[in-house]
């Protein structure tokens, strides 16, 4: 049984991905974010000093 991957030079093939910005409080040790409707965990991420935080999400989250 063989195993193919499909490889692409992302600067040929761009992805399209989400990225989802949120402000922390001061006082937040940590940012979830999870999916609503299954409960899937997509990012746990620890605060750090900044207020603002980025995180990039699957293609499926763009519109929805």
């Amino acid at each position: 049984m063989s195993i193919l991957f499909l490889v692409r030079d992302s600067a040929l093939y761009p992805t399209s991905i989400a990225i989802l910005e949120v402000s922390l409080d001061a006082d937040a040790e940590r940012l979830i974010v999870m999916n609503r409707i299954t409960t899937e965990c997509l990012t746990v991420l620890n605060n750090t000093q900044s207020n603002t935080v980025k995180v990039r999400l699957p293609m499926d989250y763009i519109i929805s």
